[in-house]
């Protein structure tokens, strides 16, 4: 199951296989993408030099990557007062 007949993804290695259904990345990129933040990366998607749904998509990643540190953060303050 390759992308096309003779080719492989990983370079010379023919043993790493692509997954049939690979994940749709800009779904994913969108799953961030909920109320206020819903509402800017629409104003911003429309200003972007991108097509509009990519924009969004990496508006989705980066609100979430800035809330998965907010917790990552918020978790290692909690695991150091514990211990203090």
């Amino acid at each position: 199951s390759y992308p096309r007949s003779g080719q492989h993804p990983g370079g010379s290695n023919p043993n790493l296989r692509v997954p049939r259904n690979p994940m749709d990345v800009k779904a994913l990129g969108h799953a961030g993408l909920h109320g206020w933040r819903e509402k800017a990366a629409d104003r911003v998607a429309r200003r972007a030099p991108v097509a509009d749904d990519v924009a969004r998509a990496a508006l989705g990643f980066f609100f979430f990557a800035v809330s998965l540190r907010y917790v990552l953060k918020t978790l290692r303050d909690v695991a150091r007062e514990l211990r203090a």
